[in-house]
């Protein structure tokens, strides 16, 4: 297995595993959370994840740029010493407004959750939380994969630990949640900031940070955008239907988020690939294919997810999160075009027209808006999933257009239309399932699943390698299977 390939499963594990493990766990926290605390939970994300964006300044994607751009290990220091400093002073400013004013200002974006003590505990966590951005980025840059993931399936664990802790013993509810991830992100600023020091050199530069920002400004737009598509729906929904309903689409959101998390891993493992392929050209073939590939593991992620989503929450999860199974199966499915445009969005990043990004992004977000404007009312919170999907389908083919103009690189493009129909063909099927009696019902999902990879190889989509590699497998397991028959 080379390099790439171990370091992929190294963070596909470091970004799954936290996810897995809230999946785990969602039907315990049903069982001791109403569906209007989850919808408290959920609406909370949301302002976690603006904030974030905010505060970052967008330099969490400068990072990998610039580490890679400095021409040698002192100015890699110097750079990201920059860039640390930066992200300690400017949120210290911004969360001083918002203990100024917080009650005012979140009372625009969320009415049915009160800042103190909800928000509050969210800013503060949000806060501390950028003592890990320059170590974790510098770790993917690296590419150091192990010590990345422990960190961050350990801060995972940690959380859910106290969470359990507060949640089922002390009875604590939706606050126990928060006051988790404030308590295990704060238990681990110690460990960032002792590892972040050998990899600054503070020698502050106006013109240096004018450069940083000339860079990651343009991105803040892009990232609300983002933030737009991905959490705003929670904020919306609050005109239309109830906290409890919210509540339902949150935790359908978790489910069918894991699948964006997949994409995120195996992104992760490959931009360091992508960057250097392109500017040494030296095995660019090989990172053009792993696309495919990665294309492939997350195409077949969501299938799962979309078709096994209405087994888990018929087995495990309480009457009253019913119908969160139509919310999983589009956003697993918008993992796949989330992940498309990851890809061609490294055209624009490689190319530094990053001014490029928010003209995609908000087109998409501002559709996103419009669709739950125009649907939501009429079809409830199952339309917010559905516009989701073709918000992040509209992204992906815009950015396509624009990497195509500014940088283009040809992928596997022939593989990746027989990949991406047959899968969305087959979410479809399991969209619109009959009622069937509960064996029936579970040999349907089950024909979907192995039907899949069988129809991918009708419409010509694996490669002579690859068809081989199936047959040597298929061959090793039917004679271990006669084997043991035999024996």
């Amino acid at each position: 297995m080379n390099k790439l390939a171990k370091q992929s499963i190294v963070y596909l594990g470091a970004t799954v595993t936290p996810r897995l493990l809230g999946v785990i766990l969602i039907p315990v926290y049903s069982h001791y959370l109403l569906p209007r605390e989850y919808g408290i939970f959920g609406l909370a994300n949301t302002i976690n994840q603006l904030l974030y964006m905010v505060m970052t300044f967008g330099l969490v994607s400068a990072v990998s740029r610039f580490y890679f751009d400095a021409s040698d290990a002192d100015q890699r220091r110097i750079m990201m010493g920059q860039i640390a400093v930066f992200l300690l002073l400017a949120p210290l400013r911004f969360l001083g407004l918002i203990e100024w004013r917080g009650e005012q200002i979140f009372h625009l974006f969320t009415p049915d959750v009160s800042y103190k003590p909800y928000l509050r505990i969210v800013s503060w966590t949000t806060f501390f939380s950028m003592f890990a951005v320059v170590p974790l980025m510098v770790l993917r840059s690296q590419e150091r994969a192990k010590l990345y993931a422990s960190l961050t399936i350990g801060q995972a664990v940690l959380y859910h630990t106290l969470a359990i802790v507060l949640v089922l013993y002390f009875g604590y509810g939706v606050l126990g949640l928060l006051w988790s991830n404030l308590l295990s992100t704060l238990v681990l600023v110690p460990v960032f900031s002792l590892l972040t020091v050998p990899m600054i050199s503070i020698h502050p530069s106006v013109r240096r940070m004018k450069s940083l920002l000339n860079y990651s400004m343009p991105l803040i737009p892009h990232s609300i955008a983002g933030w737009v598509l991905n959490l705003s729906d929670r904020i919306v929904l609050q005109h239309w239907v109830a906290l409890s309903d919210i509540g339902v689409y949150s935790l359908g959101y978790t489910l069918g988020g894991s699948v964006q998390n997949i994409a995120d891993a195996v992104n992760t493992s490959w931009f360091p690939s992508f960057y250097r392929s392109q500017t040494t050209g030296i095995a660019i073939q090989e990172t053009l294919r792993t696309a495919t590939y990665m294309l492939g593991i997350v195409c077949g992620a969501a299938l799962i997810v979309a078709v096994g989503a209405h087994h888990f929450v018929a087995w495990f999860l309480p009457v009253s999160y019913a119908g969160s199974e139509n919310v999983v199966l589009w956003v697993a499915m918008s993992a796949v075009f989330i992940l498309m445009y990851y890809i061609w969005s490294f055209s624009v990043h490689y190319s530094k027209r990053t001014w490029y990004l928010p003209i995609v992004t908000w087109s998409a977000a501002l559709s996103n808006i419009g669709l739950n404007i125009l649907l939501i009312p009429k079809y409830g919170y199952v339309a917010a999933a559905f516009d989701t999907f073709l918000a992040y389908f509209l992204m992906a083919f815009i950015c396509a257009f624009i990497a195509r103009k500014l940088y283009p690189v040809v992928y596997e493009y022939r593989r990746w239309t027989i990949l991406v129909t047959t899968t969305l063909c087959f979410a479809g099927a399991a969209y619109v399932r009959p009622n069937l009696y509960f064996f029936w019902d579970l040999m349907y999902s089950l024909a979907l699943l192995f039907g899949w990879p069988v129809v991918l190889g009708v419409f010509g989509y694996y490669s002579e390698s690859e068809v081989t590699l199936w047959k040597t497998v298929l061959q090793h397991l039917l004679r271990g299977r006669v084997k043991a028959l035999s024996q």
